[in-house]
């Protein structure tokens, strides 16, 4: 069976324009690539899960907290939302550069500049708002919520549900900001 040759239109300026099926092919193309990015982070991050784990917990058990997990798969769950995390962190570049390459041939030359620099910006002020939090508030956070405790009988084990909570939350919050 011959195949159909693809009918090219143009437009007044003498520009191609595309079909809506194309647009939905082309829309369909970069949804799966961003789903390939995501579940591909997922299974590479799931394996270093348990350092992830490790290193957010580093700073909770300098300030003196007791990791306890309360259910049988209360820790393995963790670790499945850490890798989780860690993939759509991931994926948030490569899904803004597929909505860029979906959208810049109807952009402008000064639109697409400006797109792109938004988004070269906000991954880097992201990253610093993370590296922030990582490296000065949340010792500080831990600290200060540790010595709020000023009596002997009550001692802080605190869930590692609770505690990754906390802790990406503030991480998600400070790279938004």
């Amino acid at each position: 069976m011959a195949k159909k040759k693809k009918q090219v239109v143009l437009n007044e300026d003498g520009e191609e324009v595309m079909s809506l099926t194309d647009h939905l092919r082309e829309l369909r193309n970069r949804v799966v690539v961003c789903v390939s990015v995501l579940v591909i982070g997922f299974i590479v991050f799931l394996g270093f899960a348990e350092e992830i784990v490790d290193l957010l917990t580093q700073m909770g058990l300098d300030n003196n907290y007791q990791f306890v997990y309360l259910s049988p798969q209360e820790l393995m769950i963790q670790h499945l939302g850490v890798a989780g995390i860690c993939a759509v962190v991931l994926t948030i570049p490569v899904i803004a550069y597929e909505v860029y390459a979906f959208m810049s041939p109807g952009l402008k030359k000064h639109e697409n500049q400006f797109f792109m620099a938004a988004m070269i910006l906000g991954i880097v002020c992201f990253v610093v708002g993370v590296l922030f939090a990582h490296r000065i508030s949340m010792p500080f956070m831990l600290k200060f919520l540790y010595a709020f405790n000023n009596t002997d009988y009550i001692v802080a084990s605190i869930s590692i549900e609770s505690y990754l909570s906390f802790v990406m939350t503030v991480y998600i919050i400070f790279g938004i900001v």
